[in-house]
């Protein structure tokens, strides 16, 4: 814990800063996720009528999808009684699964070959934009 003392000339305060807290709310947001546990939201990616691949179903919080995605926040604001909803989108299941675990970790680990299909999935679901910066579009 990092401690920040500030005394104030008009009373005595002290505050605490705690730099890691958003970082470990969010590991255990995502242990609870990948728990099941407090869920309000199953997206299923892929098209439940093409039969080329099985759909995946991804377990959140809207709380966190939506904090972190213009794109489902919207979405979760149009279907507030829905539990499942349809992401139908994206182009790659596996890489917008990749993207909706980054919103918990802030981790983003992408093989070379699929950089386009994460730009593309980026954009199409306006996945913080603050949060990636922009990084993602430099080559």
């Amino acid at each position: 814990i990092k401690r920040e003392i500030i005394m104030s000339s008009s009373s005595d305060t002290l505050h605490f800063s705690l730099p890691a807290h958003g970082d470990s709310v969010l590991h255990k947001m995502n242990a609870l996720r990948e728990e099941h546990r407090f869920c309000d939201i199953t997206l299923i990616l892929g098209s439940l009528n093409t039969s080329s691949s099985q759909p995946v179903h991804f377990h959140g919080h809207r709380v966190v999808l939506a904090a972190s995605s213009d794109f489902l926040r919207v979405q979760f604001l149009l279907h507030k009684d829905q539990a499942e909803m349809s992401v139908s989108a994206v182009s790659s299941v596996r890489v917008a699964k990749t993207l909706l675990l980054s919103c918990y970790t802030g981790f983003l680990e992408v093989l070379y070959q699929s950089f386009q299909y994460i730009q593309h999935t980026i954009t199409t679901v306006e996945v913080a934009t603050s949060y990636c910066g922009g990084a993602f579009f430099q080559q």
